[in-house]
């Protein structure tokens, strides 16, 4: 028996549950610990990790940082093996972990069409769900599992669910998709402590891992540094940068997303964009005066301001980019002639002004700003690079993996130098 236990390694997700009943499993268990620090656990080899993402996040972090050293067998608990006074599940025991199967759990069999619903939480975590204590999925757990699973619904009645995401497992069954595959997955918990996600991942472990994947695209993310050579960055990536990054080298910048309610210098009269609300160019003609455009994707019009005071309302012919960064791109322009201030929106004048007393600077020397209430916008310029896209940075760390955990769900994110 000591001889089989040698091949397997427990992986604990704790909080702040007693796990002394491990201590006679230290030398083959794996603390993952996002809660206080109790004395007994320096018994224990502990790694702290910040609290998000549940235990799926601990999971996940584990494979995605051993996965090319991992023991022949991983049972992943969590810091109890019992279940709440709500739930009707029997305690289970640990010992019923170490077989040599590729998978083992006390499975229960779950209806394959109501993960095509809104989970109906019960006890606390109705209570958290309707509280925002937990952070609510715009998924279902079907089309969750629908991004990254090449599944035929027609052969699925049921599936098998390991509650609690209590199981052990075999390392080949965790080989059969690549490293990246786990990294995609998350991305879906590392944002928040409490994600529904959460809940997603424990309904459908066993189906994750015996149904194959879906390849995407890789996109390499990066975060700027001074070392960072971005004249060899051949491949489809993103480069995150700060303010000063933005602000000293603006003028060679293409392709970016802008972070929220900032007003950005680009000094271009036209330029391309998508966004999924609200869009504010602001054009200084002179040191006295400015207009400010308001474009909306939600109204029938938008609005041009001269000095803080609405001169115009002109129609809306924005294509719709709604929840969709990749739609057809808007295009903006505007011309300065003869004293007449003019507005083009996808090659439509929507404004034509008369600026009458107000002294003109040449065109080039016009300041330009832009500014939007989100990260879901998009702005480019005739000659901008399709694979390099420039995303401004808050320093938040959360902001990044919204950003990944919202967009680009079609693609495999790889971080490469500053996470």
């Amino acid at each position: 028996m000591n001889e089989m236990i040698n091949n397997f390694h427990i992986v604990v997700a704790r909080y702040n549950e007693n796990i002394s009943w491990l201590h006679k499993f230290k030398n083959i268990t794996t603390i993952y610990n996002k809660g206080a620090y109790d004395k007994y656990l320096n018994d224990f080899n502990v790694i702290g990790l910040p609290n998000f993402g549940r235990e799926s996040h601990t999971f996940l972090y584990h494979i995605i940082n051993n996965y090319d050293n991992l023991n022949e067998y991983t049972i992943f608990i969590q810091g109890s093996l019992g279940f709440d006074k709500g739930i009707k599940h029997s305690p289970l025991n640990i010992e019923n972990y170490f077989q040599l199967n590729d998978f083992n759990a006390k499975l229960q069999k779950y209806d394959f069409n109501l993960l095509k619903y809104p989970i109906n939480h019960i006890g606390k975590w109705k209570k958290e769900y309707n509280t925002g204590v937990m952070k609510k999925s715009f998924l279902t757990c079907y089309s969750w599992l629908k991004n990254f699973l090449d599944f035929d619904d027609s052969k699925v009645d049921e599936i098998n669910i390991a509650w609690g995401a209590i199981f052990s497992i075999h390392k080949s069954i965790i080989l059969k998709k690549p490293k990246i595959f786990y990294e995609h997955l998350i991305r879906f918990v590392d944002y928040h402590p409490n994600p529904e996600e959460g809940h997603f991942f424990e309904r459908s472990w066993h189906f994750i891992f015996f149904n194959k994947h879906i390849d995407k695209k890789v996109i390499n993310i990066f975060k700027y540094n001074k070392s960072l050579d971005i004249n060899k960055i051949k491949t489809e990536s993103h480069i995150w940068i700060d303010t000063n990054y933005y602000n000293t080298h603006f003028h060679k910048i293409d392709n970016f997303v802008l972070f929220p309610n900032y007003y950005f210098k680009i000094n271009k009269s036209s330029f391309n964009f998508t966004f999924t609300d609200l869009l504010y160019i602001k054009i200084k003609i002179n040191e006295d005066n400015f207009f400010q455009i308001i474009l909306s994707n939600k109204q029938d019009l938008n609005f041009l301001f001269l000095n803080n005071e609405l001169i115009e309302k002109f129609k809306n012919n924005l294509n719709n980019s709604l929840n969709n960064l990749n739609n057809s791109l808007n295009n903006f322009n505007f011309s300065i002639d003869s004293n007449i201030f003019k507005i083009y929106i996808n090659n439509e004048i929507q404004i034509s002004y008369d600026l009458k007393n107000i002294k003109i600077q040449d065109i080039d020397d016009i300041n330009v700003f832009l500014k939007t209430n989100n990260y879901n916008n998009n702005i480019t310029f005739n000659n901008y690079n399709e694979k390099l896209k420039y995303i401004m940075e808050i320093n938040n760390y959360y902001d990044i993996k919204s950003f990944y955990k919202n967009n680009y769900l079609n693609n495999f994110i790889c971080y490469k130098n500053f996470i």
